[in-house]
């Protein structure tokens, strides 16, 4: 219930807390279990030893045997020595929903969710508890499985139960029908969620071959829209493309050449899960006696590059916005600082129609914004790239989701490792690889795992070489793949997730929200906590893990202020993986957006660093380098002070702008303001530009290439002295 501001639920294993806020929604969403089958075990215990106060990582682990027993090894400090702790194991107590676990050799005890123990120690523990000579027993087994959610093992059960007490049989059909139906159900609901991933091969296979016998009307009908869907979508565009090629062979040969090698561009692009319905304008008129052939094509191909609300009738036209098309592109795939770019941006200032508000449209369409060699799907993959920020080398690893389509947008996850980790088993902790789907590809995520640290590193340094890594990696993905950058979730384990509330703090605008694991809120986050009040978080830890204290004064903050966070703490646990708590951690991060700009348009945060200078729409530039000298977090006699930035755009034209620096960049989208309206600009409490801030192909263009940030267009750009 309510305690003061925030809510908390324990479920067993762990206890979580969110605002009031977010109570009412997270409770509706929780069924606890009312009535389970519980079954005790008698565990002897050898010795009441202490446990650690504080418990790290195993060295070792033996996970549980049929008889309940397992063992964990510790390492325990003894002077100036880590000395290995073996701490025997066994379980007291089996529920559907969670185990309970003690000690047989010291004073511990805690709980862990039931699935994590695996069938078969599942199987082995209740096949000691159950006497099959007995209905009840029998029944509360039935029981145990299905609110287990292991219906397997239930219908295994219920099965022998039809055969060893024939007149229990109208209780086996009605579980049966039961089961069947939620398991049914579920299938479908996974169905759909694949199908929102992109995984579109995958659906409609399973569709056509789903069991509807013994399941309800409803989703009998639902398995046969899917299938009839898909059939639909294959038969337009065979349809489109049969008919443009008809029409081609209509019009003037002067004409037809001219749109052939974009007809094969299209035919490539052209998706029937995807994209069909950017040639809406041109399918409402394809039957239409009224309009010619030109006039047909032209729609079709204006439509499919610049989206159908820019569609047009001229041939003419339509091969203008297919020239900006090509342009554009190869802007964003020119060195930076090449000639050619200032060529190519003069052409577009020249080519008719090509208003920024055009271009602004026409990004959405654009295909990846950088070639790269082709990646396999499901396979983690090192990607070795040049960073734009100072050309350090850069590294990161991929693993691309089933199905990977470069036609279909996909949330991007960031995830960084623990000091004992790497970017190869960080990426395969949460996406799985080609032999075990994990839970990232499942959700159609998008998952890389930045090198952000130097070789042997066992703390996150809070560097601008660490930040430098996860962003260009960032940035070289979306370039690279098409990515929702409001979509763009960050997490970690151990240091990784030191990191995460760093990176997570320090740029607010490019995350839609923040799970660290067993990570630590300190140093630069103790001042930068207010920087992302406006993101959501997801944090994870141990009662005993160590990072209580460290994270309680920043937790606390975004709880009194309403930030929309769930903490989720295990009780009586240590520094672990918690791959436990994964399924739900990717269904919060499929739930998370990146806020609009317009939520920033009045912001105040705080920097310690000189390479913390870019918020929202603000960078402040030539920063003095006695504010910003390194800070010796170990004296603590130290004064520290954080710098403010603020931006803040009124009604009418006038921006307000607060910095430490000499220099000012300044970014603006129509979401922020009217664009062909007089602006004043005051900077620190300067006026610094009197006039009409006037968009340009350039401006869009290059923060395009740097950001990558198809999301989140600016039109403008302004650099003050």
């Amino acid at each position: 219930g309510p305690t003061g501001s925030i809510y908390m639920i324990d479920d067993g294993p762990r206890r979580l807390y969110f605002p009031v806020r977010q109570g009412a929604e997270f409770l509706a969403e929780k069924e606890i279990l009312s009535s389970t089958a519980t079954f005790k075990f008698t565990q002897h215990k050898t010795a009441q030893s202490l446990c650690p106060t504080q418990i790290g990582g195993f060295s070792r682990i033996e996970e549980f045997d049929k008889y309940g027993h397992g063992m964990v090894q510790m390492l325990t400090r003894d002077g100036r020595n880590l000395v290995p702790v073996d701490v025997f194991l066994g379980i007291v107590e089996l529920r559907p929903d969670y185990v309970k676990i003690e000690s047989l050799t010291h004073d511990w005890s805690f709980a862990r969710t039931t699935q994590s123990l695996g069938p078969e120690v599942i199987e082995a523990l209740l096949n000691q508890k159950v006497d099959r000579t007995k209905l009840i027993d029998r029944k509360s087994l039935i029981v145990f499985y299905e609110k287990a959610e292991m219906y397997r093992q239930a219908r295994q059960e219920v099965q022998l139960l039809r055969q060893d007490f024939p007149a229990e049989q109208k209780f086996c059909d009605e579980i049966s029908a039961e089961m069947n139906e939620y398991d049914y159900t579920l299938a479908l609901n996974e169905i759909t969620r694949r199908r929102l991933a992109g995984q579109h091969h995958l659906v409609e296979g399973a569709a056509k071959t789903f069991p509807v016998e013994g399941v309800s009307a409803k989703v009998q009908r639902d398995v046969a829209q899917i299938v009839e869907d898909y059939k639909t979508l294959h038969d337009r565009r065979a349809d489109i493309l049969l008919e443009l090629d008809m029409l081609q062979s209509e019009i003037p040969e002067e004409d037809a050449a001219k749109l052939r090698p974009l007809r094969s561009l299209m035919a490539e692009e052209l998706n029937a899960f995807e994209n069909l319905d950017r040639l809406a304008p041109y399918e409402q008129v394809a039957k239409d006696p009224q309009l010619t052939a030109s006039q047909k094509l032209a729609l079709a191909f204006s439509s499919w590059i610049a989206g159908p609300s820019d569609a047009v009738e001229s041939i003419p036209a339509a091969l203008r916005m297919w020239e900006m098309r090509f342009l554009m592109l190869e802007y964003l795939r020119t060195p930076a600082g090449s000639p050619r770019q200032a060529e190519i941006i003069q052409q577009l200032e020249k080519t008719e129609d090509a208003s920024v508000e055009r271009l602004a449209r026409m990004v959405e369409f654009l295909p990846v914004l950088e070639d790269s060699a082709p990646i396999p799907a499901c396979v983690p993959t090192s990607i070795d790239i040049t960073s734009d920020m100072g050309g350090v080398p850069l590294s990161y690893v991929v693993v691309l989701p089933r199905e990977y389509n470069p036609q279909h947008t996909y949330p991007l996850l960031v995830v960084l490792h623990s000091a004992k980790g790497s970017p190869e088993k960080e990426a395969s902790w949460w996406a799985g690889d080609a032999e075990r789907e994990g839970q990232a590809q499942k959700r159609g995520f998008i998952t890389i795992a930045p090198r952000y640290t130097q070789p042997k590193q066992e703390k996150h340094e809070y560097d601008l070489a660490s930040h430098r890594a996860v962003l260009g990696s960032i940035r070289h993905a979306m370039r690279t793949h098409r990515v929702d950058a409001n979509r763009v979730v960050l997490a970690g384990h151990g240091m990784g997730a030191d990191a995460c509330y760093d990176l997570g703090m320090s740029h607010p605008d490019v995350f839609a929200g923040v799970a660290p694991i067993c990570g630590k809120s300190q140093q630069y986050c103790h001042y930068y906590y207010n920087n992302a009040k406006k993101m959501p978080w997801y944090v994870v830890g141990g009662q005993r893990d160590g990072t209580v204290a460290a994270n309680m004064r920043d937790l606390n903050r975004y709880f009194s202020a309403g930030v929309d966070i769930t903490y989720c703490e295990f009780k009586e646990r240590g520094l672990e993986s918690y791959a436990e708590e994964l399924p739900r951690l990717i269904e919060w991060a499929e739930t998370v957006r990146r806020k609009p700009i317009t939520e920033f348009l009045d912001f105040d945060v705080g920097t310690l660093r000189a390479f913390d200078n870019h918020f929202h729409w603000v960078q402040a530039g030539t920063l003095p380098p006695d504010l910003f000298q390194p800070i010796i977090w170990e004296d603590r006699q130290r004064t520290i002070r954080e710098r403010s930035i603020q931006g803040k755009v009124l009604p009418g034209g006038a921006v307000y702008v607060k910095h430490p620096g000499k220099t000012t960049t300044l970014w603006f989208s129509p979401e922020m303001m009217t664009l062909d309206q007089r602006t004043h600009i005051t900077v620190n409490g300067t006026e610094k530009f009197h006039g009409v801030i006037k968009p340009s192909a350039e401006a869009l263009l290059e923060d395009l290439r740097l950001r990558a940030d198809r999301q989140r267009l600016f039109w403008a750009r302004l650099d003050l002295k």
